[in-house]
């Protein structure tokens, strides 16, 4: 698996992207804004999902707001777990959540097209303090 992009927002809720990540047991990813702890700290996307869920921001309700910290190339969702434990860096994550939530007023569940976010989303913990860092694709 390879980390092709690292993003946090800060207090401002700008986006930063970052070459470099540290992440902080049970809280998240240092200066991002939602790294408060829980279940989502982090959230990874793979690279051909986040391009296949931008040609349908025009009519997803929650693409245009939701927010990846990690798009990654090589991870294989169906090879994933709720509970497994992943290498980002020195860190270790948690996965805790798989797929996001839809909403029954989203124009693309109204059209019975199922977004990626429902299945492709992956949320996870931090249990293990440590950095990890982008590469290029």
């Amino acid at each position: 698996m390879k980390i092709v992009d690292i993003k946090v927002k800060d207090a401002k809720g700008s986006i930063i992207h970052l070459e470099q990540a540290t992440l902080i047991k049970d809280v998240g990813i240092k200066g991002d804004i939602n790294a408060k702890g829980g279940d989502r700290q982090i959230s990874i996307l793979n690279y051909n999902t986040k391009e296949s869920i931008e040609e349908l921001k025009h009519m997803g309700l929650c693409i245009p707001k939701f927010f990846e910290n990690f798009i990654v190339e090589g991870l294989d969702i169906s090879q994933i777990s709720v509970g497994q434990k992943l290498h980002f860096g020195d860190s270790i994550i948690e996965i805790t959540q798989i797929g996001k939530e839809c909403f029954s007023n989203c124009r693309l569940v109204q059209s019975g097209k199922i977004c990626d976010l429902a299945t492709e989303t992956i949320f996870a913990k931090v249990v293990k303090t440590g950095t990890c860092q982008a590469t290029t694709v």
